[in-house]
């Protein structure tokens, strides 16, 4: 009997203490990411997860959680790599910042700061030193417009003397020359244009530095810019006695593009086949351009498409059809350059640009040399956040 009762205390303890283990203890020591040799546990995701949500509303939480993996893993990559390109930081230095920002001096809060300390000497010492003082630049005034036709009606314009600046306020199709009204000002060979701009490989450079100072460029077509507007083909599938509609629509970049596809259908091509490869309506164009049912007498408010099959005869391809309210890709540059200087003094604001993107060059370098693994699930990840609002709640409550 009394054999029998140790056995089942026994058997209860173990029970209660392996319910402890995978309760309390196993979830924050299972692996949530590991960077070449080092590996990051939940407990120290959920030390920094903490410290990244005191203060952010909690419907930003899964955002933060998300956000905080790549934080954890570009601090990591610095800590490893920084110290091969001669960047060190003492262990006393991150211990007295620590204590002056009022710390804890563990693994998690020393990782964070010791990250830092090296991101910035990394910057200063190493990155900064390499990234050029000048460069060749060219000033210019530059729009971007959704046609040939277009293009050629403001070269026309700026022919007959208006303002660049005005025309490429009214026309220009792309967001960046449109809100400057056409001023760039001083773009660096290779191209680094106003910050915010997506020039990044596209022909503005090469169309600017190819044009001599106080001329204007030819309209030149670029596939790569994406703007504001593009044109639909549609046509009117059917039509039944109260006058609704079944309209189907394919949307391309240029009017050019349009006109061409026009032609291709109107010689017989499958207008369903050619939707599903060219459109440009990413909710249509699996469905071969199916717009669906429209109806005689609704408001469709700016859907110039609608509008103009209401008034469509049946199985007509329509002209090509100009709408705003969709972002496609192409265009028509036309570029005035304004100044040419060699070897010029690149202003702060854009070597600063550079000297981030240099940066950020050095860290993909280490990240595609680099053995990183990503163990956290969506689940896991939910728990984490989870967890650490309840945490603060109660911390809250309790104050």
């Amino acid at each position: 009997m009394y054999i029998g009762g140790a056995v089942f205390i026994a058997i209860v303890l173990v029970l209660v203490g392996c319910g402890f283990y995978f309760t309390q203890v196993a979830p924050f020591q299972q692996k949530v990411l590991r960077v070449n040799d080092t590996v990051i546990d939940m407990d120290y995701y959920l030390e920094l997860l903490g410290f990244s949500l005191n203060g952010v509303e909690p419907a930003q939480a899964p955002y933060m959680a998300e956000l905080m993996l790549g934080s954890i893993m570009q601090d990591e990559l610095i800590i490893q790599f920084a110290p091969k390109v001669g960047i060190t930081v003492e262990d006393s230095e991150v211990s007295n910042g620590l204590a002056e920002l009022n710390l804890p001096n563990d693994r998690v809060h020393r990782d964070m700061y010791k990250a830092s300390v090296l991101g910035d000497k990394l910057t200063s010492e190493y990155i900064e030193p390499e990234v050029p003082k000048t460069a060749n630049q060219v000033w210019v005034e530059a729009m971007f417009l959704p046609s040939e036709d277009v293009a050629n009606e403001v070269l026309s314009k700026l022919n007959d003397g208006e303002s660049f600046i005005k025309l490429a306020k009214e026309f220009s199709v792309e967001e960046t020359t449109k809100e400057k009204s056409g001023e760039l000002g001083w773009l660096l060979e290779g191209l680094v244009g106003p910050t915010g701009a997506k020039f990044s490989g596209s022909l503005l450079g090469d169309i600017a530095f190819s044009t001599a100072p106080g001329m204007l460029s030819k309209p030149t077509y670029d596939s790569s810019i994406t703007k504001n507007g593009g044109y639909w083909l549609f046509e009117v599938i059917e039509r039944n006695e109260d006058q609704s509609s079944h309209i189907r629509g394919i949307l391309l970049g240029t009017e050019k593009d349009a006109m061409e596809v026009r032609t291709k259908l109107q010689d017989g091509a499958d207008f369903a086949e050619v939707a599903k490869e060219l459109s440009l309506h990413s909710e249509t164009k699996d469905f071969g351009g199916d717009l669906g049912w429209v109806q005689q007498g609704q408001d469709y408010g700016d859907a110039v498409v609608i509008k103009a099959a209401l008034d469509m005869p049946v199985g007509v391809i329509s002209e090509p059809i100009y709408d705003e309210t969709f972002e496609t890709n192409g265009g028509y540059w036309l570029v005035k350059v304004l100044d040419k200087s060699n070897d010029k003094e690149i202003d702060e604001a854009t070597r600063e640009e550079l000297i981030k993107k240099a940066f950020q060059d050095w860290l993909d370098e280490q990240r595609n040399k680099s053995t990183i693994e990503l163990y956290l699930d969506d689940e896991q990840r939910v728990w984490a956040v989870d967890y650490v609002l309840k945490k603060q709640g109660a911390k809250q409550s309790g104050s």
